[in-house]
């Protein structure tokens, strides 16, 4: 059988691949950026943290080197042979496998962070098994790429497809729980904590757009992957997921910085939350005096941390 790719002109086969990877391509600019500045800030955070950005910006270079490699494959070499359009080229499942290796790292991430808010077994657990689960589909997706010579065997493959879809439905399933959770969990501190609710809104407004805009590129590649089998517009987007996940890490460690500008008040630690405290970090120790009190202030510079220093304060003699 033909495939639908023959019966395409160039821009509608290409058109949309083109622009997801120039898309990309901004993205790890503003990715490298973020971690231009992160690095200028971190010099309080724990090593496994710095590792961590450092392995994720790694693997962005080498996710982009892919993407840089379809576009030359799809583009370039199919001017000589048009029918590389219809052929699976192996920077295909390279690119799947580095854009797993990203979105893991971050999310790891965030399930440390719902861990820290929420103090739950079951759902932390119930969170990483379903993380654990889209990882093994994933994998299975990327080594199916190299299995299957051309996108029409792709495909025809009615379990490739069943694959494909799944593996997107549990990356915005892992998001969505994230995201949800965290929102709960600070929604409930909020109330309790009213000196904070400034910086809790904020952070809730972060996890909220952060998961939707992971959620919605997710249910864009399902729907191009299906209804646009003719094109290779769904390899665009997959260039684009990887990137966004980078860019919401950086984000969420650089927006500390914004804690540090918009917070005049110096208690910005909530802490003594029982078993779920939030410590919204970047401050130094530092002592106050105000009008005969003196209130000393611990702050760890972590996005998120497991111990909780209480707030100290006492008049002076």
């Amino acid at each position: 059988m033909d495939s639908p790719l023959a019966h395409m002109s160039i821009p509608q086969i290409l058109g949309g691949l083109i622009i997801g990877i120039g898309v990309g391509l901004v993205l790890y600019g503003v990715t490298m950026t973020q971690a231009y500045v992160y690095m200028l800030n971190c010099e309080s955070d724990p090593k496994w943290m710095k590792l961590l950005v450092v392995l994720v910006c790694i693997l962005e270079t080498v996710h982009t080197a892919f993407i840089f490699r379809q576009l030359y494959n799809y583009s370039v070499s199919a001017i000589a042979n048009p029918l590389v359009l219809g052929n699976i080229d192996w920077s295909v499942g390279a690119t799947l496998f580095s854009s797993n290796a990203i979105a893991t790292l971050v999310e790891g991430f965030y399930i440390r962070r719902q861990w820290i808010l929420s103090r739950s077994y079951i759902l932390t657990l119930g969170t990483a098994l379903l993380l654990l689960v889209r990882i093994g589909v994933h994998i299975a997706v990327s080594i199916e790429t190299y299995l299957f010579p051309t996108w029409n065997d792709f495909h025809q493959k009615h379990f490739l497809n069943i694959l494909v879809q799944s593996t997107l439905a549990l990356t915005a399933g892992v998001d969505a729980v994230v995201a949800a959770s965290m929102v709960y969990f600070l929604r409930r501190e909020k109330g309790t904590h009213t000196g904070a609710k400034g910086i809790i809104t904020w952070m809730m407004m972060y996890a909220v757009h952060s998961g939707l805009i992971l959620m919605a590129a997710s249910l864009v590649v399902v729907l191009t992957f299906v209804t646009m089998s003719d094109s290779l517009t769904f390899a665009g987007f997959i260039a684009i997921i990887g990137k966004l996940y980078s860019n919401s890490l950086l984000g969420t460690l650089n927006a500390r910085q914004v804690f540090r500008s918009k917070n005049s008040d110096p208690v910005v630690k909530l802490s003594s939350m029982g078993s779920n405290a939030i410590e919204l970090s970047g401050f130094h120790h530092r002592s106050l005096p105000s009008q005969g009190v003196r209130v000393d202030i611990t702050q760890e510079t972590s996005s998120m941390s497991d111990k909780h220093t209480p707030i100290k304060s006492h008049h002076d003699a």
